[in-house]
């Protein structure tokens, strides 16, 4: 029985390590995109709401 548990722990590490991700290469123009910088900017002059 011992040597089955201890194979199942040494099958678990290898699944672990199997599973790890991969980091997503992410340009300056996508950051900004995701922040939201370059979306329209409304607002209130004289009581109407205006584009900046």
């Amino acid at each position: 029985m011992r040597n089955l548990k201890t194979e199942m722990k040494r099958l678990k590490k290898q699944q672990q390590k199997k599973k790890s991700k991969k980091k997503e290469e992410l340009t300056d123009k996508d950051w900004q995109e995701l922040m939201g910088a370059n979306r329209p900017i409304y607002e209130r002059r004289g009581g109407a709401i205006r584009q900046k």
